[in-house]
């Protein structure tokens, strides 16, 4: 889907520092969200299930196609945080791309150490 690779290429060119996917297309999927936190210079995906969390870290040459492969058919909603804008990238049933960006309202949060990353420990 070339409309969805352009659309995470705008995304991924700001400063992204929270990337949310959530909206499962099956209700077979394994989890219902994926939030993926700015961990230093690479990502932390946090994996919600209805009772647990997983952790897995990405590069961040990687994460272009770690959301590819999560919103080709697998999950329909993806909202994203830069210090500029704000993201909302939706896929309907009928395979159709609304992608929007809006100004962002306010200053980006303060990193948090992750929790489970091997990025944030002292060595």
């Amino acid at each position: 889907m070339e409309a969805l690779a352009q659309a995470l290429e705008k995304i991924l060119t700001e400063d992204t520092y929270k990337i949310v996917v959530s909206n499962p297309v099956q209700k077979s999927e394994n989890y219902q969200k994926i939030v993926i936190n700015r961990i230093q210079d690479a990502y932390q995906a946090e994996k919600f299930t209805s009772k647990q969390v997983f952790h897995e870290n990405i590069p961040a040459d990687a994460l272009r196609g770690y959301l590819e492969t999560l919103l080709n058919d697998r999950y329909a909603q993806c909202n994203a945080w830069s210090s500029n804008y704000g993201y909302a990238l939706r896929i309907s049933k009928k395979g159709k791309l609304l992608f929007t960006k809006k100004a962002a309202a306010g200053t980006p949060p303060v990193q948090k150490n992750a929790h489970n990353c091997s990025a944030s420990r002292k060595k």
